[in-house]
């Protein structure tokens, strides 16, 4: 059911608030996966930091570009909501501890990526309009980059998986 709220928003509100708790979430999973590798593999725990930290900035651009359409108000709470709020891993280990275990989560990591750019691209058709049309355009390229370097950083796995060479490659978001 929708609420009286979204039931008023116009259109371009609507898809800013879809990317902007995407984006929330993106955040959240790349801190976790960053936490997860810093035992086993501290570059790619860095790495997966920094991918954080671009979301964080996308998250940012998209608050702004919010407030400045529709003169919503942020509080700061919401941008510091816990970004560990109960993990549960159903008999998994937290910390990653085998190669195998490393490659699924960065196969996994690939494949959100993937799909987050995805949406974007499903987003910036819906709303090709003037600055959130050239912030899309930005978020897009990023989205492209970042998939282009976890498919670099899976290529370079000791032990590649034989699934890679079925992978859709399809990183740019153009």
């Amino acid at each position: 059911m929708q609420s009286k709220v979204s039931a008023m928003r116009d259109p371009v509100s609507d898809t800013l608030n879809q990317a902007i708790e995407h984006e929330f979430s993106e955040m959240k999973r790349y801190h976790l996966l960053a936490l997860r590798y810093v035992t086993f593999r501290p570059s790619l725990s860095r790495q997966m930091n920094s991918l954080a930290i671009e979301c964080q900035g996308r998250l940012d651009r998209l608050v702004d570009a919010d407030i400045t359409h529709t003169d919503a108000v942020y509080c700061d709470s919401f941008l510091s909501l816990p970004l560990m709020s109960t993990v549960t891993l159903k008999g998994k280990h937290f910390f990653v501890f085998t190669e195998a275990m490393a490659f699924q989560l960065l196969d996994e990591a690939h494949f959100l990526a993937h799909r987050s750019l995805h949406q974007y691209q499903a987003w910036a058709n819906r709303l090709s309009q003037g600055d959130l049309g050239a912030l899309l355009s930005d978020i897009l390229a990023q989205k492209g980059a970042e998939c282009r370097v976890l498919h670099v950083y899976q290529t370079q796995w000791p032990e590649a998986s034989p699934c890679l060479a079925a992978w859709p490659h399809a990183c740019d978001g153009r």
